[in-house]
């Protein structure tokens, strides 16, 4: 499968919700580290926390899977801010995260990360309902983030080594075979 097609196939698995900078971010390789002691590069150690609980409220850790902190999404975004987005992005992008902020500390009294888990599904529920009305050609902030926590964790190494059955040596490409010809691989 040639890059060209990889794309197209993220695309379609996504339902065509996945942005220019998404798109653009494959096409650099960006690979995000996922270890303990990692430390941000573009983004502020408060904004990484925020984005990373954040994006944690979004894919949560379950009982059969990791959740978005634990594959790396914070370093996914850093990456793809400081090495893909344009200054452009990066500001308006900055300045969403800044105005999410403010709007927790306005509601509840603190930053997002130090809400309980119930006052952080709420203001997560308020920007998702927001983010469901609003028109016009830009996305909203929340499904920017979204878009790229949905992006970062399927394309990460973790899930798909351990949960979408990786094969690193996959042999021909053929298109149009029946699963169970396949082996149950999902991911290449």
């Amino acid at each position: 499968m040639n890059r060209r097609d990889a794309i197209k196939s993220a695309a379609l698995m996504l339902g065509y919700a996945a942005s220019a900078t998404t798109i653009a971010s494959v096409m650099q390789g960006c690979k995000a580290d996922a270890t303990p002691g990692w430390q941000p590069d573009f983004l502020s150690a408060d904004q990484a926390q925020t984005l990373g609980d954040l994006a944690e409220c979004i894919l949560p850790t379950t009982e059969t899977s990791p959740g978005a902190k634990e594959v790396g999404i914070v370093a996914f975004f850093d990456q793809m801010l400081k090495d893909v987005s344009t200054e452009d992005e990066k500001q308006y992008f900055l300045g969403e995260l800044k105005k999410f902020e403010d709007d927790c500390k306005a509601t509840h009294g603190k930053t997002f990360s130090k809400l309980a888990a119930a006052e952080q599904t709420a203001m997560v529920q308020k920007y998702a309902d927001a983010a469901q009305t609003a028109s016009g050609d830009d996305d909203p902030f929340f499904t920017l983030v979204q878009e790229a926590t949905v992006f970062g964790y399927f394309t990460s190494e973790k899930i798909g080594r351990e949960y979408l059955k990786y094969d690193p040596i996959p042999g021909e490409y053929l298109g149009c075979i029946p699963y169970d010809e396949v082996g149950g691989v999902w991911s290449l």
